[in-house]
């Protein structure tokens, strides 16, 4: 469902209709009718009507020029201003965001993880060229889906809970590892801001 106060955002909320049925045609004014609806939700925070979202590869160092002698202290790799590593992600809400995951292969045990709650997402599988797995966590919805349809569930392991991978509030840091010797393997991240209110 989504719905907008004047002067704000429009805002989604997520459930399924349960009823939806004329009050009366008796004052069915100027094609005007009261209707009676009832929604339940899966999830009771409004989220962002736009969605936001963020490609990450393996590897994000720039090695192609390899070292040069003479080798000087102190000795750095990859970035190293961590403001500016790519897995910055920022939920401008108020409550926790589930997003939705995507690795393409080839890939081997990715693992995803939000570093400042610690929740992670492991898969214990081998994805080819040209293979995916989608992963998404809000309620109601919830599935690991393999090429788009088969069921990749059990590659979980015992501690990826789908139910607290969420990102907070605020900024958040999204970090992943797996085994690629391609460095073509990618994540892809998407979510919508969540909020306690309309």
């Amino acid at each position: 469902m989504r719905a907008k106060w004047p002067g704000r955002p429009v805002k989604r909320l997520y459930g399924r209709w349960r009823r939806v049925e004329a009050v009366t045609m008796s004052q069915a004014i100027y094609g005007w009718i009261p209707l009676a609806l009832e929604f339940t939700v899966m999830d009771p925070c409004w989220h962002a009507d736009e969605s936001q979202s963020l490609t990450l590869p393996l590897d994000v160092s720039d090695d192609s020029q390899g070292f040069k002698a003479p080798v000087v202290a102190p000795i750095t790799t990859g970035v190293s201003n961590p403001s500016q590593r790519p897995g910055w992600v920022l939920n401008s809400g108020n409550q926790g965001a589930w997003p939705t995951v995507r690795i393409d292969g080839p890939v081997t045990n990715p693992k995803v993880w939000v570093v400042e709650t610690g929740r992670y997402l492991q898969l214990n599988t081998s994805l080819a060229v040209g293979e995916w797995i989608e992963i998404e966590t809000r309620p109601g919805t919830r599935w690991v889906l393999r090429n788009g349809s088969g069921n990749a569930a059990t590659a979980l392991t015992a501690k990826s809970r789908l139910d607290l991978f969420r990102i907070p509030p605020k900024r958040s840091e999204i970090r992943w590892t797996a085994t690629d010797y391609t460095n073509t393997c990618r994540l892809t991240l998407s979510w919508r801001d969540a909020y306690k209110a309309l």
